[in-house]
């Protein structure tokens, strides 16, 4: 089991717990989506993508295109 795939199952439980993405689930998200962005990219393409997420079914899509991108 990988340290990363840990915080995508922390966000996904979150997320379906409280029926929204919460701080807590977007920040597991955005930890693991650092690693992939320089830090000049990172405001886009992680703190504004993440942060844009507003529903539970977007925010599991989410989480289930980074398990592929993580993972694949």
């Amino acid at each position: 089991m990988r340290y990363t795939d840990v915080l995508l199952m922390l966000a996904e439980a979150d997320n379906e717990l409280n029926g929204s993405p919460t701080t807590l689930a977007k920040e597991m998200l955005k930890t693991v989506r650092m690693r992939a962005f320089s830090p000049e990219d990172q405001a886009e393409n992680v703190n504004s993508y993440v942060d844009g997420i507003t529903s539970r079914e977007a925010f599991f899509d989410a989480i289930v295109n980074e398990r592929a991108w993580e993972f694949g």
